[in-house]
């Protein structure tokens, strides 16, 4: 089968030439982001498989647009690699005969800095699919295309409904975007108390050195042995100390963070 991945806004570019560079023999790029052009692109097109990579917001209105290019899309299958939305966003192609369904890569695609001298260090290079979950949800037909996919891949399936694809979506947020988060709370934490140049580059290089040797731990052992630290040892004294030492803005955080679920 012949795919078509259409990738719009900074991240749905980034995944679309990820995907499209793993197989190049099977995918075929469209870059841009002009609706208008999709259409005229797709709608010659003979019957094969569509991949969205575009941002969760504009998923609905895309797949409205491209569905309207063409009166009929039996034979075709289409994916989005959207996590949060299912794929009943795709309705409009399956009004029109073709199979649906949802893609997506458990993976970070971060907006890379632009090099400047200063700047010690190559940036990291694109993730390899090999080895990354992809859940996977939809139409009997689209969802063995997608399985099929994630093999050439040499990825993980995760076949999941609905629901539990965008709850899978949520974990990710909290564990991915934000890990980011704490870690810019943990910077702003320093900066307040007096950290710059050199002294806040070697603290933040050994918060990214935990970070590393807490996500190797979970990796190796189950959640409730890597969890380690004060809160984990129920040590009172010292949560008080870091209250006190934490800006107000910044309490509700740690607060919540001590409230948390208990790991098991």
């Amino acid at each position: 089968m012949r795919w078509t991945v259409v990738g719009a806004g900074r991240a749905g570019s980034a995944i679309a030439a990820w995907l499209a560079e793993t197989a190049p023999e099977r995918l075929q790029l469209i870059r841009h982001g002009q609706v208008a052009a999709w259409r005229e692109r797709l709608a010659g097109e003979p019957p094969g498989g569509l991949i969205l990579a575009v941002p969760d917001d504009a998923l609905a209105a895309v797949a409205r647009d491209l569905a309207a290019c063409r009166p009929e899309w039996r034979r075709w299958i289409i994916l989005h690699l959207s996590g949060a939305r299912q794929a009943a966003v795709l309705a409009p192609f399956r009004r029109r005969g073709a199979a649906i369904g949802a893609m997506h890569p458990m993976m970070t695609f971060p907006r890379l800095p632009t090099p400047t001298p200063q700047k010690r260090g190559q940036p990291p290079a694109a993730p390899s699919p090999q080895g990354v979950v992809f859940t996977i949800e939809g139409d009997a037909r689209a969802r063995h295309s997608a399985w099929r996919l994630v093999e050439i891949w040499g990825g993980r399936k995760l076949a999941l409904n609905a629901r539990a694809k965008s709850a899978f979506h949520l974990a990710a947020t909290l564990v991915g975007p934000g890990a980011v988060a704490q870690m810019a709370t943990a910077e702003a934490i320093l900066r307040h108390y007096g950290l710059r140049g050199e002294k806040l580059a070697q603290a933040r290089s050994g918060l990214v050195r935990l970070l590393q040797a807490t996500a190797a731990n979970l990796d190796a052992m189950p959640t409730a042995a890597a969890w380690t630290g004060p809160i984990a040892r129920g040590d009172k004294a010292t949560q008080a100390l870091h209250l006190r030492l934490l800006p107000p803005a910044l309490r509700r955080l740690y607060r919540a963070l001590a409230q948390a679920p208990k790991p098991r």
